[in-house]
């Protein structure tokens, strides 16, 4: 059993076997489960953001709550 780091945004998998740093450690699910030879039952998903999804969800939450959009009103009622 392996504990996988995948964005909750995106679904990239953090790729902490790869020597590379920064973004380029964030992968396509396909290709890691493919490179590591690994099945749905192979691994524990743990969740997090990859750096990307990060910056936009920052960026998201620092908007006024009015300019968030319609679903966030939805959600307050």
């Amino acid at each position: 059993m392996r504990l996988v780091v995948m964005c909750c945004l995106c679904e990239n998998v953090y790729d902490d076997m790869e020597k590379e740093v920064g973004n380029a450690r964030w992968k396509e699910q396909g290709w890691f489960m493919a490179k590591y030879q690994l099945t749905r039952a192979d691994i524990r998903v743990s969740h997090g953001y990859c750096p990307d999804c990060l910056r936009c969800y920052r960026t998201f939450l620092a908007l006024p709550p009015e300019r968030r959009g319609a679903s966030q009103k939805e959600g307050l009622s």
